[in-house]
């Protein structure tokens, strides 16, 4: 085949085909050749493809509307065939909205452990639902480096263990400021979301009127013979970006997460994520990308309780199968989901997480490369802990090793644990574009 990208005035059109083999020397695949992979690989699988296209039609010189889909195949536990993305979007200078199921943009080079947020990664599906959120911020009270940034999006969650036809309302509001006398940004943002609505197994149909809807996005929550049965999560977020040169750009990031007001007043400090991400600019440097991610959640409120309560995060006994959407976690990885119980088996880690990110290049050739390296304790849950608990290593490695008719990429993996034998894997992705 040769590439084609056709253009017809305003009319942009582009394909894409990916196709993969994975191979294991135990039942599953190591760590990281299926997590984060926005739920196309399974631990179980060993063939997958996935086959796109989009349509892009510019309205204007800074508006556009886009239209996506894409199919996923793979021999994995769970289903062979599925959706992968069908959309259609709009935006301009400072809007993007999104009517259907699309995929959130990979951060961070790739080289994150949570992508966009502890409570928002790429680990599961695309959702289908309405997306609208800003494209910068908005500025606020003149030209003095304070503006704003928001979010508002609405889900279908489909069929759970115990519920059916789900829903997930998403807020954000970031308050962002660049002072004007350097190129630093500060952004502040408070992230909400609510499971809501559907009809449960054991309590029938679940409100989802109006005036439900109204209690939700306030985050009182829908209310069923004076219970709440809604199910809230939250996150606050600090990012710090800097320039150290006109090549490299630094960020700092924390994430705190939450799950009742109790934890909203940050008794559940210091559990989070804290990160630094070092951007380097040339990307076809040796090294253009190095991040560290900390990441803790032993606490859960259970300092602050004096009834030894705690947050028990991601799990709650109305939405039986947590902060899931179809069998995968959809914050880290590292929160362990077992479909058998749909339980959150695991909500207590302790882990450092490191990715590196680069070309090998001379004049004519480049061969990107992306290598990543978790060391993580994982602990159960208060109520269930692990006897002993789980000391992990996860390791990485993938590189371009052909760009010619197709794309090539290899990757490496493996998996060393105190309680298991190693895991060792390894794996061939093509990648053609039209």
């Amino acid at each position: 085949m040769v590439p084609f990208n056709a253009v017809n005035g305003q009319t942009q059109t582009s394909a894409e085909i990916q196709l993969g083999g994975f191979y294991s020397d135990g039942e599953e695949l190591p760590f990281w050749m299926y997590n984060n992979t926005r739920g196309r690989i399974t631990r179980e699988t060993a063939i997958a493809g996935t086959l796109s296209a989009k349509l892009n039609y510019e309205l204007d010189y800074d508006e556009s509307l886009e239209f996506g889909g894409g199919v996923n195949l793979q021999d994995g536990f769970y289903d062979h065939i599925f959706v992968d993305e069908l959309y259609a979007g709009y935006q301009n200078s400072w809007l993007d909205v999104v009517l259907g199921a699309k995929h959130r943009p990979e951060l961070y080079k790739g080289l994150s452990l949570s992508n966009e947020s502890m409570l928002w990664s790429l680990n599961a599906r695309s959702r289908p639902g309405i997306q609208l959120r800003t494209r910068r911020p908005i500025t606020l009270f003149g030209d003095n480096g304070i503006g704003i940034e928001a979010a508002w999006e609405e889900y279908y969650m489909g069929n759970s263990p115990g519920i059916a036809d789900a829903l997930l309302h998403h807020k954000m509001l970031s308050l962002v400021y660049k002072p004007q006398s350097s190129d630093d940004t500060w952004q502040f943002s408070l992230h909400h979301y609510v499971k809501w609505g559907g009809e449960s197994s054991e309590l029938g149909e679940l409100p989802s009127g109006i005036n439900d809807y109204l209690r939700v996005i306030s985050g009182m929550g829908a209310n069923l013979d004076g219970k709440n049965v809604s199910r809230n999560l939250g996150s606050y977020e600090v990012l710090f970006k800097t320039w150290i040169n006109s090549g490299l750009e630094v960020s700092f990031l924390y994430n705190y997460i939450f799950q009742s007001f109790k934890g909203a007043a940050l008794s559940n400090i210091p559990d989070g994520r804290y990160g630094v991400f070092f951007d380097f600019k040339q990307e076809r440097s040796l090294i253009n990308g190095l991040m560290y991610e900390l990441y803790y959640t032993g606490n859960q409120g259970l300092q602050h309780n004096t009834n030894s309560r705690n947050e028990n995060y991601l799990n709650n006994d109305i939405y039986q199968s947590g902060w899931t959407y179809k069998n995968r976690v959809m914050a880290s990885p590292l929160f362990r989901y077992n479909p058998g119980s749909s339980l959150i088996f695991n909500n207590i880690f302790t882990s450092h997480h490191f990715g590196l990110s680069g070309t090998f290049a001379n004049y004519f050739e480049s061969y990107p490369y992306k290598l990543l390296l978790t060391f993580a304790r994982l602990e159960g849950t208060h109520k269930n802990p692990f006897t002993p608990k789980e000391d992990l290593a996860y390791l990485f490695y993938e590189m371009r090793i052909l760009d010619s008719f197709v794309n090539i990429k290899l990757q490496l993996g493996a998996e060393y644990s105190n309680i298991n034998k190693p895991v060792y894997g390894a794996g061939i992705q093509l990648n053609k574009r039209f």
